[in-house]
């Protein structure tokens, strides 16, 4: 990992940039550019310029290879080749795609989200509480299970159980009602 950024994708020179047909986009096919989340640390660590000649000569060598980019867990993306990105900076956090999640947690797990909506809860207490579970259904490897409960008394919790699969659309459905609960 290198200490010296590159520019980020939000912030590119566009005088750099030339129409290719391959990406079908303005690009500069001699630079990386990063996308680095808002909620990267303040120093987080970036690619040395030997990704840059990697990725270079992959695109050179293989015609049909496009878009390249790696995620970090600190939250930057650095993609090659340089583009201009038309979100605002801070937007993008690779940690919450699906390329990302797959590959840090490859075997599927169980996730029961119980959430409290007794009147303890009020003002940032469930604020915090949505986001947390909103971070988590986020993060979800396609492979997981997914039950969520409302907990407003102690006596009962129901749980359901449904499997996230990107090949069931009905149960994709599934997870998304699951955060409309919770939003």
């Amino acid at each position: 990992m290198s200490t010296a950024p590159q520019k980020e994708c939000c912030k590119v020179d566009k005088s750099t940039l030339t129409y290719d047909a391959r990406f079908r986009s303005e690009v500069d096919l001699n630079a990386i550019c990063l996308k680095v989340a808002a909620h990267a640390p303040d120093n987080p660590g970036y690619l040395s310029d030997r990704f840059l000649a990697e990725t270079k000569a992959i695109s050179e060598e293989h015609s049909f290879v496009k878009w390249q980019y790696f995620g970090s867990e600190e939250g930057v993306m650095t993609n090659f080749p340089t583009y201009d990105d038309t979100e605002p900076c801070g937007r993008y956090d690779p940690r919450f795609r699906p390329f990302y999640v797959e590959t840090a947690t490859p075997e599927a797990k169980d996730v029961v989200l119980v959430m409290d909506t007794s009147w303890s809860m009020t003002g940032d207490k469930l604020k915090v509480a949505k986001e947390a579970a909103i971070t988590v259904l986020d993060t979800m490897n396609p492979k997981d299970q997914v039950s969520n409960s409302q907990l407003c008394h102690l006596e009962r919790v129901q749980v359901s159980f449904a499997i996230i699969n990107k090949n069931f659309p009905k149960l994709l459905n599934t997870r998304q009602n699951f955060r409309v609960q919770v939003e």
